[in-house]
């Protein structure tokens, strides 16, 4: 059945009768975005301050084509995956720590050989991309951890430092351009940045440090 809406000869109630139309008009306006827009019926962030699971999933694959793109046949060969994992050292506040694997060792290209990047060259380049992402979450990240399987090192860096390392011009729109080139002054800032410390050495540290804090202030108060 179909509806038609007619409008009467009464000038006054016509007018009332085009008020109406446009009031159902604009309703079903508002209802195609919601349903169009997810994000504005759907939060990210549970009331207890944690990723929802099912937007963590997303979360991660989003993370994961951001980092090797289906474009770019060398990232995808050496990337492992990439976990977004609530750093729990921390009780103040929710915090999540991004962790990459990759293996260079994967890489496979006649013409090339073995795999062109450094590790270093890699921690900036995903350390660029990384600051992109986290730019953008409603969620607070805490560091960015990239180890390499085939030999195992690994090393870190503070999201809020990539952030502030990576300001991309507004024209440079692909992440390849922006990621191609840093000049030798910004490398050594990125390098600095950096330390050379698996995710679990940093929790046993941070929590040797904790400790060490508790034992001095109980020495303090003995009489």
């Amino acid at each position: 059945m179909t509806l038609r809406l007619k409008s009467r000869p009464n000038k006054g109630k016509s007018g009332l009768w085009h008020l109406a139309q446009r009031s159902l008009f604009r309703g079903a306006v508002l209802c195609a975005l919601l349903i169009l827009s997810p994000a504005l019926v759907y939060s990210q962030i549970l009331p207890s301050g944690e990723i929802d699971p099912t937007y963590l999933r997303l979360a991660e694959k989003k993370l994961a084509g951001l980092l090797a793109p289906s474009k770019e046949e060398a990232f995808l060969q050496v990337f492992v995956e990439a976990s977004i994992d609530r750093d729990a050292l921390i009780d103040t506040a929710v915090v999540y720590d991004l962790i990459v694997h990759y293996d260079p060792n994967r890489y496979t290209n006649p013409r090339v050989g073995s795999y062109p990047l450094r590790f270093e060259e890699q921690l900036i380049l995903w350390g660029k991309r990384i600051a992109a992402y986290t730019k953008s979450t409603q969620w607070t990240s805490g560091r960015f951890y990239l180890r390499d399987l085939s030999t195992g090192r690994a090393a870190w860096i503070f999201t809020a430092d990539a952030r502030r390392l990576y300001a991309p011009s507004p024209k440079r729109i692909s992440a390849r351009d922006e990621a191609s080139y840093t000049d030798i002054h910004t490398t050594g800032q990125w390098l600095r940045a950096f330390k050379e410390e698996s995710r679990e050495a940093v929790g046993l540290r941070l929590q040797q440090e904790a400790l060490q804090r508790a034992q001095s202030l109980t020495k303090d108060l003995k009489p």
